[in-house]
Formats: structure tokens, C-alpha cells, sequence
């Protein structure tokens, strides 16, 4: 049975001895497209994060996993044909794959292998508002690029929840940490509230070492402005983590 949400963490290191079992369960579209990548390494990734989703899905709609059927939104985020309102997110980076699934909320996911080498002034304009430009520049340099990667992962996570995705600006949106009711996502001035006509709590984790990673989740009722509250973030959360077994051939 779900719980509210399900998340999944997974190394794919772990389970390259399944990668042939895993292919088998691809759509012929996503085998074509598998097969396109022209680094082994891209080829083996990609067939490890779409064959999982799959096995994962098929655990929760009962059907087999090469039956189920994806379609993408205006915005790419992909949904199941088969169960409309099933709903899923997913993200890789390195060899880390992230998985959240929900029966009750639109969900989304974002993990990110830490960098400690990044130019973070270029990136900075990238991804932060004005506002947390000036709460970075305040920031001891070990603390740079923590606040960073939250930042990065948070707003991804977001975006990808309500199905926009990177078509929005990341750095039309603040995180304002320190007030009294907890933390809020803000919208820039002259950003269109009703793109997000809903409340969103989001949380950032730690998903495994050397990386960094947060969820939203929302439910769909009114705002009274372009505040959305996440007040929840950075408190520390029990994950439903669902526990893989070393093989996925059981599933």
C-alpha cells in the first residue's frame, strides 16, 4: 500500500548485473532511444532509469511493467496513460536515481551530485533571486555551497511538481528562510500567482553521500497571494524509504 508518498533512492551501480532484465521491460521507443547513445556509460544509465520507473510503477498499478504507457505534458513532465492520477517524479545524477510516487499529490524530485569544484559566481545568477544573492555573498565559503545546492534542488524540485520544469526562471523565485511561520517560497514581482494556485510544502534531504536533494509535494487548493508556504523546510523528515532488495529480477 502507498503511504502519502514513496521515495526511492538507488545507486545503479548496484544493479549493472540487472541491466539485460531491465531492457527487456523498455517500450521499443525507449530501446531505440537506449541504443542511440553513442558513451556506453549514457546507454547503461538511461536503461537502469526508465526500466526502474517501470518495475517501480508496475508495483503500484498492478500491470505489467512493459504495458505501461507514458505521455508527457505541455511542459515534458511525463504521467502515466495507464493511471492518470498516479503520480511520480524522478531524477539521476552520477549514479544516483531519485523516485517519489503518490496516489494524492502532485509530486517532484531533484538530486544533484555535490561539485565542490563549481564556479558558484557564474552559477549563482543561474539559479538565485537578488535576494538570495545577497544572503549567499553574507556566507562564510564553507557554507557557499550547501546554501547553493539547496537553493538549486529546492526550486527544481518545485518547478518540476507543478509540471513547468526549467521552462520557469529559477531566479523568479525566492526561499525566505527566516521568518517566524517557517520558511516560504516567494514569486518574484510581476510573476503570474496562478501558475501555482496551490499549497506546496517541500523539504530538502540528504538522498546518499556527496550529494544534495529535495521533494515537493502539493495539493491542489487557493492562495491568497504569491506566497506558498514550505513550512517544513530544512526541520529534519522520516522518508518512507522503501527498501530495494539487491536484485530487482523479483519484481
Amino acid at each position: 500500500m502507498i503511504h502519502e508518498k514513496d521515495v526511492y533512492i538507488i545507486k545503479s551501480d548496484d544493479y549493472q548485473g540487472d541491466i539485460a532484465m531491465i531492457f527487456s521491460v523498455l517500450s521499443s521507443e525507449e530501446r531505440t532511444k537506449a541504443n542511440s547513445f553513442v558513451y556506453e556509460h549514457l546507454r547503461r544509465r538511461y536503461v537502469l532509469a526508465r526500466g526502474i520507473l517501470r518495475l517501480l510503477i508496475s508495483r503500484y498499478i498492478d500491470i505489467s511493467p512493459e504495458t505501461i504507457c507514458f505521455d508527457y505534458t505541455f511542459y515534458g513532465k511525463p504521467f502515466c496513460k495507464n493511471a492518470p492520477d498516479f503520480h511520480f517524479n524522478m531524477s539521476h545524477s552520477g549514479d544516483g536515481l531519485a523516485y517519489i510516487f503518490s496516489f494524492n499529490h502532485e509530486v517532484g524530485i531533484d538530486i544533484e551530485l555535490i561539485n565542490e569544484d563549481l564556479s558558484l559566481e557564474s552559477l549563482i545568477l543561474q539559479v538565485m533571486s537578488p535576494t538570495e544573492r545577497q544572503e549567499f555573498h553574507k556566507l562564510k565559503d564553507a557554507q557557499r555551497l550547501e546554501f547553493f545546492y539547496d537553493t538549486w534542488t529546492l526550486k527544481e524540485s518545485f518547478l518540476k511538481a507543478v509540471s513547468i520544469g526549467l521552462s520557469y526562471p529559477l531566479p523568479n523565485l525566492t526561499i525566505l528562510r527566516d521568518l517566524p511561520a517557517g520558511p516560504k517560497i516567494q514569486l518574484s514581482a510581476g510573476s503570474q500567482p496562478s501558475l501555482f494556485d496551490f499549497k506546496t510544502w517541500t523539504f530538502t534531504f540528504k538522498p546518499l553521500p556527496h550529494y544534495s536533494g529535495a521533494l515537493s509535494i502539493h495539493e491542489k487548493r487557493p492562495i491568497q497571494d504569491s506566497v506558498l508556504d514550505c513550512s517544513s523546510f530544512f526541520e529534519s523528515y522520516s522518508f518512507p524509504f522503501a527498501n530495494l532488495s539487491p536484485s530487482l529480477a523479483a519484481l
